[in-house]
C-alpha cells in the first residue's frame, strides 16, 4: 500500500489522476506497474483498449488516452487509484 499524505485525499479526481499518471505528476511512478495498467485500462480516451497489440499498448500509455477520457472513466480511474492508496 502507498503511504500518502492527507493532501492527496483532498485532490479532485482529475488532479489525483494527473498526480499519478502524468510524467510530470508529483506521484508519477509510485503505483506498481500492474496497478497503473489497471487504471490505464479504465481510461476510454481512445475507446476501451485491451492491449492485445503493440499499437494498443502504445495507445494505453499515450497521455491523450487519459486526457480525453469521459467523466465516468475519470471518476472510475480516480476511484481505483484511491483503492491503492
Amino acid at each position: 500500500m502507498f503511504n500518502f499524505s492527507s493532501s492527496l485525499s483532498n485532490l479532485s479526481d482529475w488532479d489525483l489522476i494527473v498526480s499519478f499518471l502524468h510524467y510530470n505528476g508529483s506521484n508519477y511512478g509510485k503505483l506498481s506497474h500492474d496497478n497503473e495498467l489497471t487504471v490505464r485500462y479504465t481510461a476510454d480516451g481512445f475507446g476501451r483498449l485491451n492491449g492485445n497489440s503493440e499499437d494498443e499498448l502504445d495507445m494505453l500509455f499515450d497521455w491523450s488516452h487519459i486526457r480525453d477520457s469521459s467523466k465516468e472513466a475519470i471518476t472510475d480511474m480516480a476511484d481505483i487509484i484511491r483503492l491503492y492508496l
